[in-house]
């Protein structure tokens, strides 16, 4: 086990300046890594974890890293992260996750160090191939592929992979990320879950460019939602022509349910008006707040 003094005091010992003239990533510095990690030998403890953050801290410090400051961060990654526990690695990784220049051999080496550091850089490392998001988002693990929706970098097929997972944290996670454009089709996948996942479709509603998909997230909306949204369909209403109104035979039949009480004969009428399942109407009809049903009604011209 580390002795946590130890590491605190390697740690600072080792904060030299960051910022001078030069690579520093230098000579200096690697023979303090290498007499941290004797010291720690002579102490039977093993080190190996806190040189690799250690050479985290100055790498994420190099303005514009050259060739020679990767080639020896890569290495000592290499030779400290066979002993670094998966933990311990999931730490060194979100400490790097960030900086845009980590080199793909690095990220490479901290990927194999099982899912903390996976997450961790899928998340949000500048220099993921896009072939690996893209695999990600198709067939990867949940917390794998939950982390790839939370990125803001994304192109539309790897957007549209993701809105067609089954687990709900993943789509959550990519309806929440509204730093992240979704184009239409994955929005209409999106929304037809929302249906009938509250909390993703208060999630789509949140979005800015929804447009009438919004309609079909009514259920799911708060009060603040639904009045955005009767907002938004009396506007459009007041700016379509008038059409003539036909009673169908479908609105005539919910017509005659209503008043003779019949609960199943109305819902039922007005699901083939609507062209929607039962299940959504009966959900309607027993909303607290009346505002869907009302909606409908309106829109059916009853």
């Amino acid at each position: 086990m580390v002795n946590v003094l130890s590491i605190n005091w390697s740690h600072q010992s080792l904060k030299a300046p960051l910022v001078h003239a030069g690579n520093i990533m230098d000579d200096q510095f690697l023979r303090r890594v290498d007499d941290l990690s004797a010291a720690g030998h002579a102490r039977e403890l093993d080190f190996a974890p806190v040189v690799a953050r250690i050479a985290v801290d100055r790498f994420n410090a190099i303005a514009r890293p050259n060739a020679l400051d990767v080639a020896r961060f890569v290495k000592i990654l290499r030779d400290t992260l066979d002993t670094t526990d998966a933990a311990a690695a999931g730490r060194i990784a979100a400490a790097l996750a960030d900086n845009p220049d980590a080199p793909p051999q690095a990220i490479a080496l901290l990927m194999a160090k099982g899912p903390a550091a996976t997450t961790a850089l899928l998340r949000c490392a500048a220099r993921l191939p896009r072939a690996t998001l893209l695999s990600v988002a198709e067939t990867g693990a949940p917390a794998d592929a939950r982390a790839v929706a939370m990125r803001t970098d994304l192109d539309q097929q790897v957007v549209a992979a993701l809105a067609r997972r089954l687990e709900q944290d993943v789509l959550h996670a990519l309806a929440s990320n509204t730093s992240l454009r979704i184009d239409r089709g994955a929005l209409i996948v999106l929304a037809q879950r929302g249906r009938v996942d509250s909390e993703l479709g208060r999630a789509l509603l949140a979005r800015e460019n929804l447009g009438a998909l919004g309609f079909q997230l009514f259920l799911s909306a708060d009060g603040r939602m639904r009045r955005r949204l009767m907002a938004e369909a009396q506007t459009a209403a007041l700016a379509a022509p008038a059409a003539p109104s036909i009673l169908t035979q479908a609105r005539a039949a919910a017509l005659r349910a209503a008043m003779a009480s019949d609960h199943k004969g109305f819902a039922a009428a007005i699901a083939q008006q609507a062209k929607t399942g039962r299940a959504m109407i009966d959900r309607m009809i027993a909303d607290v707040g009346g505002e869907p049903l009302g909606l409908l009604l309106a829109a059916m011209e009853l």
